[in-house]
């Protein structure tokens, strides 16, 4: 059994037993959510979401995903809410053959997890996604909330007690580090490197960079130079951006939006090359150049 058929039997197993449990106060529900253990849900704005809907009528919604020649479906890491009609029409369905986990669909599928086998069947029960917004796959750095208004959940927050920290500090100019420009991976935040030293040999970049790694502030890469964008030999290197996450970011240590420090490298020979100042800027559109000549 591959992974994702397990995924779909397990979305399937959830549904049913969370649509026909015995409880009475579950019998009685008006909206099932569905999240995974590493999505932080903002309660009080997913319900004043929820009472602009009737759980009476059919309701779909969350982050909608889109696969070409596919019904449009719910991605399941942000959440996915249903109402009480809309699940009581999939679950109808749950022996009908366009909701086997098994079925050789799948095989050819990119999306092929459990909330791909969520939304098929749904789709075969005349239950089609509402595009409603709120539903983040990551979560946002916490200086920046105030662009996520219209938040209920984010996926990938590992640490929700800090979550919930970063919320309340939400607009406290002092929290957060104004000079760190933020880049998610790794399902976490980390500052893009802050400064990058370059010049003539012999002009002082080095002893510049240990000046600078004196402060308890300013920590080092993993080399001096790292000659990531060229140099006199290789003037015309254009990095891509997997390069740039996969080959020069690990060189840096990781810094929290909210440590307070920077991080840099010196290389020389970035005065020479014809596209550093190109891409350098296109990935690091904030980074502080210092050239010593």
């Amino acid at each position: 059994m591959t992974w994702n058929t397990w995924l779909r039997f397990k979305m399937k197993a959830i549904f049913e037993f969370s649509v026909r449990a015995h409880w009475a106060e579950l019998q009685e529900t008006e909206w099932y959510v569905y999240v995974d253990d590493d999505t932080y849900v903002l309660w009080k704005p997913l319900l004043e979401l929820l009472r602009r809907y009737d759980s009476r009528a059919a309701h779909y919604f969350g982050r909608p995903l889109h696969e070409a020649g596919y019904p449009l479906f719910v991605g399941g890491g942000a959440g996915i809410v249903l109402s009480r009609a809309a699940a009581r029409q999939i679950i109808a369905l749950k022996d009908a053959e366009v909701c086997d986990p098994l079925s050789l669909k799948w095989a050819e599928r990119v999306h092929s997890g459990g909330d791909a086998w969520l939304g098929d069947c749904a789709e075969s029960a005349g239950v089609h996604t509402d595009m409603e917004f709120g539903f983040y796959p990551q979560p946002p750095v916490s200086n920046l909330f105030h662009l996520f208004a219209d938040a209920v959940a984010f996926h990938g927050v590992e640490n929700h007690a800090a979550m919930h920290s970063a919320l309340r500090a939400n607009g406290t100019a002092a929290a957060f580090d104004p000079r760190c420009v933020p880049v998610f991976a790794d399902h976490k935040y980390s500052c893009l490197p802050h400064f990058i030293i370059g010049g003539v040999p012999k002009a002082g970049t080095t002893s510049l960079y240990k000046y600078l790694l004196e402060h308890p502030d300013v920590l080092p890469a993993a080399d001096k130079e790292l000659t990531f964008w060229g140099n006199f030999f290789s003037p015309k290197r254009r990095p891509s951006r997997d390069d740039v996450m996969g080959d020069y970011l690990p060189k840096f240590p990781k810094i929290s939006p909210s440590d307070f420090k920077v991080t840099g490298e010196a290389t020389p020979g970035y005065l020479y090359c014809l596209t550093c100042p190109t891409y350098i800027l296109k990935y690091m559109p904030k980074v502080r150049l210092i050239f010593t000549l």
